[in-house]
């Protein structure tokens, strides 16, 4: 994005600003890409995570059932 340099007369300071047009435009771009592909790739590795976690819970109570039954004998 260009940055454009302007006066400011409240402290009579220069401040780099940009422009809100082309602001607003990669921002839209961003969105886009991100939706094309950011959310696919994202889905799957939350997903991934989601199967990860299910499976550490289900080997957790695999093993307390293990417990469970040796001290039933």
């Amino acid at each position: 994005m260009n940055k454009m340099l302007m006066y400011d007369e409240c402290d009579e300071t220069y401040r780099e600003v940009i422009d809100v047009k082309e602001l607003k435009e990669y921002i839209l771009k961003r969105i886009e890409e991100i939706e094309n592909t950011g959310i696919d790739v994202a889905w799957e590795q939350i997903n991934y995570t989601i199967r990860e976690q299910d499976r550490a819970k289900i080997q957790v109570l695999q093993s307390f059932l293990e417990d469970l039954e040796v001290e039933d004998d």
